[in-house]
C-alpha cells in the first residue's frame, strides 16, 4: 500500500494543483488504481499460448483450403469433359454449326 501511496502522490498533486479538491483527488486516483488493479492484462505466455493456438487454426484452414482446391480443380474437369463429350452431339441435334 506504501508503494501505491508514494506512487500516486505526483498525479494526486497534480490534480490538486489543476484545481480538484482532495476528496475529489483522491477519489479520482482511487478510481484509477482500482481499475488498473482489476483490469485483466495479457502476460507475455498469454500471448505466446495465443499464438501457438491462432497458428493451428491457421494450418487448419490453410489444409481446408488445400483440399476444396482440389475438390474444385476435379469438378471443373468433370465440366470440361463432359462439355467436350456432349458438345458434337448437342451441334448435331440442334442443327447448329460447329465452332
Amino acid at each position: 500500500m506504501a508503494a501505491a501511496a508514494l506512487y500516486t502522490m505526483a498525479p494526486f498533486e497534480k490534480l490538486q494543483n489543476a484545481g480538484f479538491t482532495q476528496p475529489q483527488a483522491c477519489a479520482i486516483l482511487n478510481a484509477a488504481l482500482e481499475t488498473h488493479n482489476t483490469a485483466e492484462l495479457a502476460t507475455k505466455d498469454d500471448l505466446e499460448k495465443l499464438e501457438i493456438r491462432l497458428d493451428s487454426r491457421i494450418d487448419k484452414v490453410r489444409t481446408d483450403l488445400e483440399h476444396l482446391s482440389s475438390r474444385l480443380t476435379i469438378r471443373l474437369g468433370a465440366i470440361v469433359v463432359s462439355t467436350a463429350t456432349l458438345l458434337p452431339y448437342l451441334t448435331k441435334f440442334l442443327h447448329l454449326p460447329l465452332p
